[in-house]
């Protein structure tokens, strides 16, 4: 009687797999980020400060305040494009790694004269674009510059502040600064 040759093939094949998986398993164990929202910040020369954290988990209330936060600067900034909100929602998170500006969302945000503050609906739309721009930023760990996103005001006024830092990006008449 002729054994078939399929299943031996299959047997010795996913042995051989799982002989190669212990192999790496023994000698390359994965890095794996703490679950913590706790600031990782890493000094630089010159002054330079560079956020090292892929991700930042959000509470109910802090996503919402982002959200809320996010919508009125679209509103108030003249940026309604993703890419504007990408860029404030950074701002938000690279604040809150960085010390000096609050340790959490919710200090950040509230912050006197930091951020424009709206309760209240969007359309669907907007809502999918600002929900979208929060999980880049703090869920996926997106950076748009390899420095952190510091401040940031419409072209219609000019901050006292605003030649003390560099210049990251202009998009629709918004400046974004480290």
């Amino acid at each position: 009687m002729k054994r078939p040759l399929i299943p031996l093939l299959l047997v010795a094949s996913l042995l051989a797999f799982m002989a190669g998986c212990a192999e790496v398993i023994e000698t390359e164990a994965p890095e794996v980020l703490p679950q913590t929202a706790e600031p990782v910040v890493e000094e630089i020369t010159e002054g330079k400060t560079e956020v090292v954290l892929d991700y930042y988990p959000l509470t109910d209330e802090e996503r919402e305040l982002i959200w809320q936060t996010l919508y009125a600067e679209v509103r108030g900034c003249d940026c309604p494009n993703d890419e504007c909100l990408v860029y404030v929602a950074q701002c938000i998170r690279d604040r809150v790694l960085v010390k000096g500006y609050g340790s959490t969302v919710k200090s950040v945000i509230t912050k006197k004269a930091q951020f424009v503050h709206y309760r209240g609906k969007a359309s669907k739309e907007l809502d999918e674009r600002i929900n979208n721009a929060i999980d880049l930023v703090f869920k996926d760990g997106y950076y748009a510059f390899d420095e952190p996103i510091l401040h940031f005001h419409a072209d219609s006024v000019t901050p006292d502040w605003a030649d003390d830092f560099e210049e990251l990006a202009y998009i629709d008449g918004t400046k974004f600064y480290n």
